[in-house]
């Protein structure tokens, strides 16, 4: 599905521009402004936008996962968070539940 960039931005802005009560007059011309400098400046590159939501539940399931971890349950940690063995394993080296494996 191939999202216009600037009419979703044309979008977030007038919700922005309505939460902060700028006039619909001020908001037009505030909005053709941005959109206009963002079109000058940026045409013809390309964008990148990093997901920084699923960052957080990550790092909530990692830690759920370390805290689990007992040492031997790892068929049972793969089943129930559907993970690999190597990926479990990433999992406790990062978040140092390591420990218990190898301790």
């Amino acid at each position: 599905m191939t999202i216009e960039f600037y009419t979703v931005l044309a979008k977030i802005i007038d919700f922005q521009l309505a939460a902060q009560s700028i006039t619909a007059k001020k908001s037009e011309a505030i909005k053709d402004g941005l959109l206009d400098g963002i079109r000058t400046n940026l045409a013809g590159h390309s964008i990148y936008f990093k997901n920084t939501v699923g960052k957080d539940k990550s790092a909530a399931r990692y830690s759920a996962i370390c805290a689990e971890f007992n040492g031997s349950n790892h068929s049972e940690l793969m089943t129930k968070y559907e993970i690999g063995h190597n990926w479990l394993l990433t999992i406790l080296k990062r978040g140092g539940g390591y420990e218990k494996l190898i301790g």
